[in-house]
This record gives structure tokens, sequence and C-alpha cells, in this order.
């Protein structure tokens, strides 16, 4: 069902979607209305975020002219699909009586890449910092309240549960980060059993080779397949030869960006192939 929302100026809209786009957490598409000839339902600068269950905020339009563009929207959300697009409608040709012409503009605005750091040590505090500073969305996940605070880490959203008790709730998606800089071995092999092999762009986990060897081995007794467990870095981060924990934090920040812009040529590369 849709549900129009109107605002007084265009940029009003997408302010007052703000929240709701980041709990969505999924890709909307924006479309605007780029030019008009004749008579239109509306007018240059009109706009509409469509979202994937076919909701809309905004109007472009309303009737048959809005459902063209609603049915060209939703085709978007295809992962292989281009991400902009310009269409002209002939308003007389989709069977509306104003007759005119309208361009419309449209464009898939992807999901923030998202940091959820397991853990809010020495280690995670810059590693929030410089995440936020460079992009990313930034969750922390622990339950000490003296450690994870809006204190030590103004720029995140701070979850106060257990590991267990956040991952019941919590579905890890395509553009989620999974750092592992937990209290301990324990805590980490509890959370790999949990989202391993899951769809987050990536997983990586603090420690050294002899921890991943010893990690390894036990989940290899559990059946778990050796691709997905290569997709775990183990230990995270571009070696550096980084020691004390600002230097960890930008050693793993330096990953994160690297696979993210590798995402974003990958996409490129398979638009230009399509």
């Amino acid at each position: 069902m849709s549900h129009p929302t109107t605002a007084s100026h265009p940029i009003e809209l997408l302010y007052s979607l703000r929240d709701e786009i980041d709990k969505r957490e999924e890709p909307v598409i924006l479309a605007t209305v780029v030019k008009e000839v004749g008579s239109n339902p509306q007018k240059v600068g009109a706009r509409m975020v469509l979202f994937q269950d076919g909701s809309i905020r905004g109007t472009v339009g309303g009737g048959r002219i809005e459902s063209h563009i609603i049915k060209d929207g939703l085709d978007m959300f295809s992962p292989d699909a281009e991400t902009h697009q310009l269409l002209e409608y002939n308003l007389q040709e989709i069977g509306m009586t104003c007759g005119g012409l309208m361009v419309v503009f449209l464009e898939r605005i992807d999901v923030a890449p998202h940091v959820v750091l397991f853990g809010g040590g020495h280690v995670s505090a810059p590693t929030a910092k410089l995440a936020a500073e460079v992009g990313f969305k930034v969750t922390v996940v622990d339950e000490r309240t003296e450690w994870a605070n809006k204190e030590r880490f103004p720029s995140a959203t701070i979850i106060n549960e257990s590991f267990p008790n956040f991952l019941k709730t919590f579905t890890p998606r395509a553009h989620h980060y999974l750092v592992l800089v937990s209290q301990g071995h324990a805590h980490d092999q509890k959370i790999l059993e949990q989202v391993m092999g899951g769809p987050q762009r990536f997983t990586g986990m603090i420690g050294s080779k002899k921890k991943a060897w010893s990690m390894w081995k036990h989940f290899r007794k559990l059946g778990i397949a050796e691709d997905i467990w290569n997709q775990v870095h183990c230990p995270i981060g571009i070696p550096l030869g980084e020691s004390q924990p600002a230097e960890i934090a930008v050693s793993i920040v330096a990953q994160l960006i690297q696979v993210r812009y590798q995402s974003q040529q990958t996409q490129s590369q398979q638009h230009k192939v399509g």
C-alpha cells in the first residue's frame, strides 16, 4: 500500500525520510521529474521515494504515470540492474487526459556500508572512529556499559547486549562488514558459528595466525567447508607492522576500504558487460 508524504519543498521529503530509510536498511529509488512538456500532473523538481515493497513517499503525479514509474523503479532493485535511468513518458500513450510529456530521472540509492563491531575494547574505539570518518555506518555490540557507551563511541550506535542475545535478532545482509574484536577466543568462536557463510560483504577477526589455525581446526571438525572458512579474514587488517590499538585500527579500516572499493568495481564491471 502506498503512503504518499507531502512536503513544501522536495529536499524536505528526503530529510523527513532519513530515519525511515536508515531503519529499513534497504536500497530506495529516488524519482525526480526533470522535464515537462505540455499539460502534466506535476512540475519539474517533484520527487518520489520508492521502497522495495512498492510503497512510496512523495509523488510525481499519481494515477497511471506514477504506476508506470513505480513499475520501472521496482525493476531497478535487481542487483544487476542499472543504478540510474532517464525515462521519457508520453502521457497520452499511457492513457492520461493531460496528454503532455514527462521525463523522469530514476536513481537507486544503495544502503550505506555498515560496520558491526563485536566488542568495545581498546582496538574497537579507534576503529569505530576511523570507519565513521570514511563513510561507514557503525554499530558497536558489547554488554559492558563501561566500555560500550556514547562517550567512547560518539559516532556509533551502541547496543549493550550479550553477543548471543544480539545474534538472536540480527540478520547479516550484503552491506554488512562484521569485525570481531571481542574479549577473547571463546566469544569469537561463538559469533563465527552464527555468521559464517552469510551474505555479509566482510567478516574479519582480530588475532594471530596461530589463533586462525586453532579456529579452523575447530570448524573443520564441525564440518564447515574450507571455502566458507576462507571468507573469514584472520588476522584481520592489512599488514602494516602495527602493534598499538590505533595502528591496528588503521590496518583494519584500510582493509574495509579496500573491500568496499573492490565491491564497487565489480558491480561497475558487471554493468559494463551487461
